[in-house]
This record gives C-alpha cells, structure tokens and sequence, in this order.
C-alpha cells in the first residue's frame, strides 16, 4: 500500500515550523530591527505558529477515520507514544541533573516521576499531554463521526467552532471563558482536520478556494504584522485551516530523492520533535551563531538542528533502537 505522501509532508513542514519557533530566540529578542530582517520575522510568524496545529489536524484526520477496538488504539499509542516519551524525557532529566550539579539518586527519581506525570521535565513536552488529552477522547468522538448523521457531526464541529470563537471574541465574558479555552481550541483543530478531509476535500473547487483563501489570509497576516499589529489568534486559525486544506490535496511523486527526504523525516518526525531543543541549546553555545546576519539566523539554525537530527536518528534506527522515537504513522 502506497504512502500518502502529502500526510508525510505535512508532518514535516509542522516540526520545521515547530524548530523554528524555538530557534527564534535571538531574533525575537531584537526590539529595533531593520527593515529586511523585520520582513523576514514577519513573514516565518505567519507560518511558522501552525504547527502544532497542524499535527493536531492531521492527527484528527487520520485518527477519526479508523475503526478499530479500544484496547488495539491504547495499546498502540502506548507503544508510540508513551514509551519514546518515556525514555526521552529520562535523558533530557539526566542531563538536567548533571547540568545543575546533581541530587541525591532518591530525590532525582522522586522529582523525574513529579514532572513526568504533571507537566513534563522539560517545557515544551507540554504538546505530549495534549496529545494524550486528545486521544482519551477519540473513541467518543469517533462513534459520534461514525454514526452516519451529517446533522449531528456538523452539530458537534459547529457548537466547538462557535463557543471558541465567543470565547476568543468576548474574553471578559467569564461564563464562557471558563470553559478551557486552549483545550478547546486543540479539539477545534481535532475536529476540523476530520472535517477538511472527509467533508470538504471532495468538493469540486476545494482545491481552488483553499489556495486562494491562504493567499489572501497570508498576505492580511503579513501586512498587519509588518506594520506591528500584534499576532491574532483568530488570523492564525483561519490561516492554518487553510494552509492544512492546500497540503492535504497536494501531490508528489512516490519515488526521488525529494520524497525519500519527506518520508524519512515525517517517519522521525515524533523523535525529532522530541530531541531538537537539545541540538538549539548546543549550537546558541557556539560562538559562531551570534555572527550570523539575524535576519537568517533562524532558518540557518533549523537546517543545522534537522541536519543534526536526522544524523541522530539514522544511528538510533542503525542501533536498532526504535522504540526511542515513533516510526510509524499516527
């Protein structure tokens, strides 16, 4: 069976875009940028925040279209996920350690297991525990998806899409606001990436309306942020709805070096996700990287950290030590 490559291209566009958004730290701390490099900030902030949505959105397109039973969907993300998750967040813990002068072994364990089951030993692992959030209720979602009622799957996306957008439209509005907003905002993501895919996808110009819809939320995103309009969440939504509607009907050839590269890295994609913040630390500690032109700086830090990564990940599969990352997809 053929790989659908335009999934596997969407994975790596969404961990080049999350690279790069934690490799942005030298140019966010600039306040006076000249003119080419605040061009070039503006133009990576239009893209570069859909990416964990846009693996919540593939996640949901290919999660909510399976049928399978309860215990083979556990048993599998248990497998995939939980266990890299598992003995990564072992290691980064072991070089905490190390790095801030080491505990005692019985408070190093103790504080490991704290994190582990809270918020993570390291700050961006907190895309780990949505996920996992997401998946607890994709067996519910999916009967609802599954029953064959296209009034009561609108009705589910519809009421989602309309309590957010009161939420995001009226934030003083404290009945609605207690509602988690981030949350429900992943599961907007969730529901839309099933939407795009079974509902709008077949339709006649989906194609044609989703360029054009990107290009015009793209070029509004642009222009407000160039002239320092500070980033909206609605604009981001909007944009990343269409920008996953264009990738999604994308076509690539399923042979060429191009494709292997796509393949390989949407493969690595959940180790990659995983291990990158270690390559961004190692390189900020090298000399050369603050001689870099800071308009480029971040894109040549992710082409450097992918490079390193994809090194990485050739010689954990080499060492047959799969079970670190998660090679297969969602």
């Amino acid at each position: 069976m053929k790989r659908n490559l335009s999934f596997d291209f969407i994975r790596c566009v969404a961990i080049v875009f999350v690279i790069c958004i934690h490799s942005m730290a030298l140019i966010d701390g600039m306040v006076n940028l000249s003119i080419f490099p605040r061009l070039v900030k503006t133009v990576l902030d239009t893209f570069i925040y859909s990416g964990v949505p846009l693996f919540i959105m593939l996640s949901g397109s290919l999660l909510l279209t399976k049928e399978e039973s309860l215990s083979v969907f556990f048993i599998k993300r248990i497998r995939r996920i939980l266990l890299p998750f598992f003995l990564w967040s072992m290691l980064v813990y072991a070089i905490l350690y190390v790095q801030e002068g080491g505990r005692n072994p019985m408070e190093w364990f103790t504080f490991f297991i704290y994190k582990y089951v809270t918020s993570g030993v390291y700050g961006i692992y907190w895309y780990v525990y949505l996920i996992l959030g997401l998946y607890l209720i994709t067996p519910l979602l999916r009967k609802i998806l599954s029953g064959g009622d296209r009034s009561l799957v609108f009705y589910m996306v519809g009421l989602v899409s309309v309590i957010y957008l009161f939420v995001e439209l009226f934030p003083n509005v404290s009945v609605t606001n207690r509602f988690a907003c981030q949350n429900l905002l992943y599961i907007f993501y969730f529901l839309w990436g099933y939407i795009i895919r079974v509902y709008l996808q077949p339709l006649a110009y989906f194609k044609v309306i989703a360029r054009i819809g990107l290009g015009i939320s793209c070029g509004v995103f642009m222009l407000t942020g160039y002239v320092g309009i500070p980033l909206c969440n609605l604009q981001l939504v909007v944009s990343t709805l269409f920008l996953f509607s264009v990738m999604v009907t994308m076509k690539f050839k399923q042979s060429g070096i191009f494709s292997d590269i796509i393949r390989y890295i949407s493969k690595t994609s959940y180790g990659i996700y995983l291990s990158h913040f270690m390559f961004i630390s190692l390189f900020l500690k090298f000399s050369f990287v603050y001689h870099i032109p800071i308009a480029i700086e971040p894109l040549v830090m992710v082409m450097l950290v992918l490079f390193a990564e994809c090194i990485l990940m050739y010689a954990i599969i080499r060492m047959r030590l799969d079970k670190w990352l998660d090679r297969k997809s969602t």
